[in-house]
This record gives structure tokens, sequence and C-alpha cells, in this order.
């Protein structure tokens, strides 16, 4: 209902995310806006990640209207429901924004490292033998998967952003999903790039080679983002091995963002066995 005319502010804010991909969140989620007949100055996207657990993002305010308190209202418009329900509600914040979702109560309970690698100089196209692409009928078995190691159930939001994915691919042995991956394509003005996310596996060998074989497919720059929770002690082992792994393919730090919740609750997904691959799990 309001995709396009969010996508129009997203323009004018210089954001990479096209009108599709706002169509596919305001169809997963609820898109909630703030502007009159002619422009939005404000929207927030609030999605049901499991049955207790929704997410806040894609919070964008105007310049014209920044400091006035549209970027506080329309985050209390978003969570208002979820908070009365009962919800855990979640928010990945920019530096700039941290003060204001301190001051509506948001608490740091971890953070989101992004890491970035520039364009392949050359064709470095290698097929992992233990990947493949994900097909149709393989939503529902990469589905449990994150149901029984994260404890969240989206199945829903995970067939529509496969289907988006410009690259979906999977690691399985002996029948049994080990862990799957999706990159997205995003562009922003001459800047075509792709973004790594969601990545769940069960152990690290199997985000490894999932993440070997998208970055020697996909030529173009490539983000991700990779979740330390520093009170879950038990994923730190895989983190290190991931983020040197990264360094080796040729990423580098590029911020650290906070991962915040109301009150500062707990997110069950980010408190799972250590071979769960600690990889972003943000839509949008």
């Amino acid at each position: 209902m309001f995709a396009s005319k969010a996508f129009e502010l997203s323009r004018r804010l210089d954001w990479p995310h096209s009108e599709r991909e706002w169509e596919i969140m305001e169809g997963l989620g609820r898109l909630y806006v703030l502007g009159n007949d002619q422009r939005l100055w404000a929207t927030s996207l609030i999605t049901n990640v499991s049955e207790d657990w929704s997410n806040i993002g894609m919070v964008l305010v105007d310049p014209d209207f920044r400091k006035k308190g549209s970027g506080s209202l329309i985050t209390k418009l978003s969570m208002a429901d979820r908070l009365t329900g009962g919800s855990i509600v979640s928010l990945t914040s920019s530096l700039i924004a941290e003060r204001v979702y301190r001051n509506l109560d948001f608490i740091e309970i971890a953070s989101m490292l992004d890491l970035q690698r520039d364009p392949l100089v050359m064709d470095q196209s290698v097929v992992h033998p233990s990947c493949r692409e994900i097909l149709k009928q393989d939503v529902s078995r990469v589905a449990a998967l994150e149901k029984h190691y994260l404890k969240i159930n989206r199945q829903a939001i995970l067939k529509a952003w496969i289907d988006f994915a410009r690259l979906k691919v999977m690691v399985e042995d002996s029948g049994n999903v080990r862990g799957y991956g999706c990159l997205i394509e995003r562009a922003n003005r001459d800047d075509r790039y792709g973004v790594i996310g969601p990545l769940v596996a069960t152990d690290v060998d199997a985000a490894q080679s999932i993440l070997r074989h998208i970055t020697s497919t996909y030529p173009y720059r490539i983000e991700i983002f990779i979740i330390n929770d520093k009170s879950n002690h038990a994923i730190a082992v895989s983190r290190t091995e991931m983020i040197n792994l990264l360094g080796n393919l040729g990423f580098k730090e590029k911020q650290t963002l906070p991962i915040m919740t109301w009150q500062g609750h707990p997110l069950p997904a980010y408190q799972s066995s250590e071979n769960w691959c600690p990889v972003s799990l943000a839509l949008g």
C-alpha cells in the first residue's frame, strides 16, 4: 500500500533498496508511515521474526523532519501493538539514532559487525561441491533447520526472501540440511553490490563452504553483518573462525552497530548452541 512512496523516500535518502524489496517487506510485515498525499517523511517496518519476537527496521526520516520527533514517533507507533501483546521487540540502530532509541527504553544486548569486500579484480568463480542451489521444495527443510537451532519459525518470510535472492545455496549431508545462505543484490546510484544474509548453519564448516561459494561466485562488492553477543561465550569460537575466514576472503571492517531490545530482553536466537553460525538474521 505504501511501498512505492516508501521507495521514493529511500531514493531521496540514497538508500539502496529496490521498490520490489519494499513491496516484499511490506507484504511480510507492517509498514508504518508519516506523511501526506504528496510524500512520506518517515517510515518504520515491523516484522514478526517468530511468535514472540518482532523486529523493527527500515526506520527512515527525511532530513527536513529530523530532530522534530519524527523518528521517535514512528518507532512508538510501530511497536505499540507488539508490546501490548507481550512480544520482544528488537532493532539494529545506526550510531546516529542510538540516543533516540535509548530514550525509548531500548538497551543494547549485542552488536553487529559490518564487513565489506571490494569487487573481484578477475573471475574467481569456484563451484563448491558441497553447495547447491536452494529449490522451492527445500524451503520447508530450511525453515525446520531454523526452528530447531534458532527457535524461530518464519517459513513465509524465508520463502519470499529466497525467491527474491540473487544467490541462494545450501549444504546438506545424507539428506540433512547443514546450512543455507542467501545473497540479496542492491544498487545505489552506480554502485551494484550484494548483501549476504541470512546465513544459518549447524557447524562452522558448512557456513564456511557457503561463504566460499557465494564470495567466489558473485564478483561485485559484498557486505555481511556478523552478530556479536558478548553474553554468550559459547559462540565466541565459531564467531572468531568466521571473521578470520572473511578476512582471508578480503573482507574489512566498516563499522559496528548496536543491536537493541526494548528493556534489554535477551533474544533466544542469540543464545543458541555453539554450533550456530552467528550471522545476521535481519531482513531489510
